[in-house]
């Protein structure tokens, strides 16, 4: 049987620092608002890694268990099955859409997904349907420029404390983006039931 639920797809440089606590920061988080989603991470450089000690630590601090992560490569299967893809940088957004040719509308970093919601918020539709509302106000000029204030700034090879200041931004985002997706409810996604389960009936 298909698996229609939605699929969201958390990007970074590595797979081994942020994409991985920031996957399952937002899979906790969709469940706890009663969305049963399939959250996913991938980095553009080979894999086969384990995530980043000083990461996995701060995750267990709050019952997060990265010790069983493996980092692994983007391809066109992982980018193209997701109805939304959440780069770390500006420059991951745009190495996605020219490595993939992946949809404009799908991709957004971090910061710009929930300045655009702030903007224009989810009005009950669909996610599908609200990123097709919101695409005729964006442009590809949002995702150039470095360093920028939607960027989630790279903390892997740092201090604990530049670690500790990414993980509680993200921690931050990933409940933002969470309020988002669940308040746009995706028609594959029913609030409080999985799509495994049969509707209920009228008796």
């Amino acid at each position: 049987m298909a698996d229609h639920r939605l699929r969201l797809l958390v990007v970074c440089t590595a797979n081994v620092c942020r994409s991985p606590v920031s996957a399952m920061m937002l899979d906790r988080a969709l469940l706890d608002r009663g969305v049963d989603a399939i959250v996913e991470s991938a980095g553009f450089l080979e894999g086969g890694f384990p995530a980043c000690a000083t990461m996995s630590a701060f995750g267990s601090d709050i019952g997060l268990d990265l010790s069983f992560h493996e980092s692994r490569t983007l391809d066109a299967h992982l980018v193209g099955a997701a109805g939304l893809v959440l780069a770390m940088e500006r420059r991951h957004a745009r190495d996605l859409m020219v490595a993939f040719d992946r949809g404009f509308e799908r991709i957004f970093t971090v910061g710009g997904f929930i300045a655009q919601a702030t903007t224009m918020p989810p009005l009950g539709e669909g996610l599908d349907e609200w990123l097709g509302r919101v695409a005729p106000c964006r442009t590809h000029a949002e995702f150039l420029g470095v360093q920028c204030d939607d960027d989630v700034a790279d903390p892997h090879g740092e201090s604990k404390r530049i670690h500790r200041r990414a993980f509680d931004h993200l921690q931050i985002a990933m409940d933002r983006v969470a309020d988002i997706v669940a308040g746009a409810r995706d028609r594959r996604v029913t609030e409080g039931r999985s799509t495994h389960e049969a509707p209920p009936t009228s008796p």
